[in-house]
């Protein structure tokens, strides 16, 4: 049986462990393996040696349904090929990366943009009831003028830690964008 030539890396990396399983030398370059493929107790076993009965005798008839001699031509790769092999491992495994940095990169952003979003949210509601009990006036146990300042006074207290708060998470949020867009686009796929 010859097989067809897959990744040569790959390729030579499963012939070789399927070699040293059935305990078969490899020659360096070109070779064949031969191979016995032996039906036993409803299984299928490999091995480097002829099939036996259960009994331990050899199986005398090759191709029987019992026992069948499988070659496996085989070649290894160049050097070069095993070179290329490896850069292109590397390569994929720097895209991969990117790939993950990327995909993080955009939960974080939009997780800061959703931040945001409530952070304005909730500073807006509360300034919006602070605003509210002025518009109400005071009761008759405050004076209108000093409750009317105290009330400013947390209308601005509020809106300044907000707004604090929100520049701190946009800058942090420009950071992270300008992180992702260093990555390039998102891949397609």
């Amino acid at each position: 049986m010859h097989v067809a030539m897959m990744s040569p890396r790959l390729f030579a990396l499963g012939l070789g462990a399927l070699a040293a399983t059935l305990g078969l030398p490899l020659a360096a370059g070109e070779g064949e393996v031969q191979v016995y493929e032996c039906h036993q107790g409803g299984k299928v076993i490999f091995s480097g040696t002829p099939c036996t009965d259960p009994g331990g005798d050899p199986v005398l008839e090759p191709g029987s349904a019992r026992q069948r001699t499988l070659e496996l031509d085989y070649s290894r790769p160049s050097a070069g090929q095993v070179q290329q092999a490896e850069k292109s491992a590397a390569a994929l495994e720097r895209q991969t990366g990117v790939v993950a940095e990327a995909a993080l990169l955009d939960t974080e952003i939009l997780s800061l943009e959703t931040r945001i979003a409530n952070l304005q949210t909730e500073r807006d509601v509360r300034v919006s009831a602070l605003n509210a009990q002025l518009a109400q006036g005071a009761t008759p146990n405050d004076t209108p003028a000093s409750w009317a300042a105290g009330l400013n006074q947390q209308i601005i207290a509020v809106t300044n830690n907000f707004n604090d708060t929100i520049l701190a998470e946009r800058a942090r949020l420009g950071e992270l964008q300008a992180r992702r867009a260093a990555l390039g686009p998102a891949p397609s796929p």
